[in-house]
């Protein structure tokens, strides 16, 4: 049996040879050893380098991800599509996703846009907003979702008389931005908020506004 044994697997091994000699695409087991499948096909495992021809492509199903060393990037990954739709328009009401990471936002309608933001996980996520249009009614409001609050400090200067410059930092119950036309915003065109998700329940938030008819007032509330 012994003697069967081992001519059988020098009679593999011929055969082996031979077909990776005759067919260079393929390499013998010997030589693969750090790349392989895991039974059932759920785990490729490559020791090697992985390497697309030129004219070749790398597709990810909808539904897939691209990990390093355990950590998801397919979100950050796929934001950078988000160059080619950098402005969008807010409209009346609108509620961003993850897919909006990176995007500057519009408040762009006359009777106030309202926005709500995705909730904070610590993602690191980014949305800017714009004002592109003046409210004349209502006012522009940006909200955090469910108990999540807001940090930072955000600047704003009255521009009829004056030019002074406050600043007024969140307190600690702050979900809720509020441009009401007068004094907290939402009286110059290009004023602008950046909020940014750093801890779970937590956004970071900066910005420029400017006020009329009184000094500007803080546009942090809790709603």
């Amino acid at each position: 049996m012994k003697t069967f044994c081992r001519n059988l697997a020098v009679a593999v091994g011929l055969v082996c040879a031979v077909f990776a000699f005759t067919n260079p695409s393929i390499k013998t087991f010997a030589q693969n050893v750090a790349n392989y499948m895991d039974q059932g096909g759920a785990f490729w495992h490559v020791g090697g380098q992985l390497q697309v021809e030129s004219g070749g492509s790398m597709n990810i199903a909808s539904g897939g991800a691209i990990k390093i060393g355990g950590v998801d990037l397919t979100a950050s990954i796929a934001s950078k599509n988000n160059d080619a739709a950098r402005y969008v328009a807010g409209g009346s009401t609108k509620t961003l996703t993850a897919a909006n990471n990176n995007q500057t936002i519009k408040l762009d309608t006359a009777t106030g846009t309202a926005v709500t933001l995705p909730p904070a996980t610590g993602t690191g996520a980014r949305f800017s907003f714009l004002v592109t249009v003046l409210a004349t009614s209502n006012s522009h409001v940006i909200s955090a979702a469910g108990t999540d609050v807001m940090i930072g400090i955000i600047f704003g200067e009255r521009v009829d008389s004056g030019n002074a410059t406050l600043g007024f930092a969140a307190q600690s119950t702050s979900n809720t931005i509020t441009l009401n036309r007068t004094t907290t915003g939402s009286v110059s065109k290009g004023e602008w908020v950046e909020v940014e998700d750093v801890a779970s329940g937590i956004w970071e938030v900066k910005g420029f506004l400017t006020s009329t008819g009184a000094a500007f007032a803080t546009p942090f509330s809790h709603v």
